[in-house]
């Protein structure tokens, strides 16, 4: 009985923390003036370089520009959120739904090709799109200029949610 207990608890445990490193932010709030950086080699931050909307998204130095600002709201009764570039205002989209499909920026319609699921903990995420079931990604290592792309889910697809 003793050893059922302890095998319970384990187990109990380990959902738990299991849950804890998927979970998304606590309160479901806005967050405004959000960069989206990069969690890996030198920091770049997602931003648009025009207001065009279809416009492809880019990974570039991270500087005090609103193009690279977002604001992150949650959509309620769902777990998604809509990301809008603070000077565009044109929300993050997938450009298609297979891998390597272009992210760009687009009226906001609220569509399921606009919704995104923060996957992850404290300020380390990964952008899962809901449309796509992708996750918001790099094509090639994170240098100025690269595109962003929807990519698998994997621990190296995560960005930093920087304030």
């Amino acid at each position: 009985m003793k050893r059922l207990l302890t095998r319970i608890a384990v187990l109990a445990g380990a959902m738990v923390m299991t849950l804890a490193a998927t979970a998304v932010p606590a309160a479901a709030a806005t967050w405004t003036d959000v960069w989206i950086q990069t969690n890996t080699g030198t920091p770049r931050c997602v931003a648009a370089t025009t207001t065009t909307s279809g416009e492809q998204m880019h990974a570039n130095t991270c500087v005090d520009d609103a193009r690279q600002l977002w604001t992150i709201t949650p959509i309620a009764s769902t777990s998604y959120y809509t990301v809008v570039n603070h000077g565009t205002g044109l929300c993050l989209a997938n450009g298609g739904t297979l891998t390597g499909a272009p992210v760009v920026q687009s009226t906001c319609t609220g569509g399921v090709s606009q919704q995104w699921a923060l996957v992850g903990s404290g300020n380390t995420f990964s952008l899962r799109n809901r449309g796509a079931s992708l996750c918001l990604a790099l094509s090639g290592p994170p240098v100025a200029g690269a595109p962003a792309v929807l990519g698998p889910c994997s621990p190296g697809q995560v960005w930093q949610l920087l304030f």
